[in-house]
């Protein structure tokens, strides 16, 4: 096993899992190079969803710290490693999903938020705080906690480098759903399963509208020329031929 692991289900879910428990999970550059690469590969395969978690207790505590040692130049590392990993995943076409666990810091929280789908334990911890190491926050970071928590909360959770547990992040909205952490696992398995049965290529649509900034009047157009384009795919036909017959649909993600 490596520090990047990706594994294939037989219901076509993938699972990509950060493999140094030891570390909390916590990335070295050639961890967050391998973790595109992962990504890049699971791209090529049969999947129609794509779950991201930690090995152990930990999701990811973010970029190792170790490697700050001596004479390091941070845009580099931000730029060369970080942020093609978080691109790769926020904009990889298949369904994702993160199921946080325990550490899900800086990095970590940039790589759950770049998810399509955020679950986590109740006794997850997710923070950025750098104020701690009197830094500023990255891996989208701003974007994400202004985006989803307003300007005020955000601005509390950076300056003060308080960290919230699933409960909270749940209240917030910073994940979706909050589970005990003894079956995150196994309830995160199920939606992706569920996931991985639906109209994929419908989902992949979805997901293109919802990666591009624009206001009403252009989702609106957007929606139109997805709904056309999908219309003509196996699945829409499928699964208007189930509801004229008063079945459940069987999709082929096509």
């Amino acid at each position: 096993m490596g520090t990047i692991d990706l594994f294939v289900a037989e219901d076509a879910v993938g699972e990509i899992v950060f493999n140094r428990p030891d570390k909390k999970n916590a990335l070295r550059n050639e961890d967050w190079r391998l973790l595109r690469e992962q990504l890049e590969r699971a791209s090529t395969l049969p999947l129609r969803c794509l779950l991201l978690r930690g090995a152990g207790e930990d999701f990811c505590a973010g970029w190792d710290l170790g490697q700050a040692r001596g004479e390091v130049d941070p845009a580099d590392v931000i730029n060369g490693f970080v942020n093609p990993a978080l691109q790769t995943i926020r904009t990889f076409a298949k369904p994702t999903i993160a199921a946080v666990t325990g550490a899900c810091l800086g990095g970590g929280l940039g790589i759950a938020m770049a998810c399509d789908v955020v679950l986590a334990a109740d006794t997850a911890r997710l923070g950025s705080p750098f104020r701690n190491i009197g830094l500023l926050p990255d891996s989208g970071a701003h974007y994400v906690l202004r985006e989803r928590l307003g300007h005020h909360k955000a601005s509390q959770l950076i300056y003060t480098g308080k960290m919230i547990d699933g409960c909270e992040a749940a209240r917030l909205g910073l994940v979706c759903e909050v589970y005990p952490a003894a079956s995150l696992l196994e309830e995160a398995r199920k939606m992706a399963a569920v996931i991985a049965s639906g109209p994929t290529a419908s989902f992949m649509a979805s997901k293109r509208i919802l990666l591009q900034p624009a206001d009403y009047d252009e989702t609106l157009a957007r929606e139109a020329e997805g709904q056309a384009r999908i219309f003509a795919t196996a699945d829409a036909k499928e699964g208007i031929s189930a509801f004229l017959q008063k079945r459940k649909p069987v999709f082929v993600g096509q």
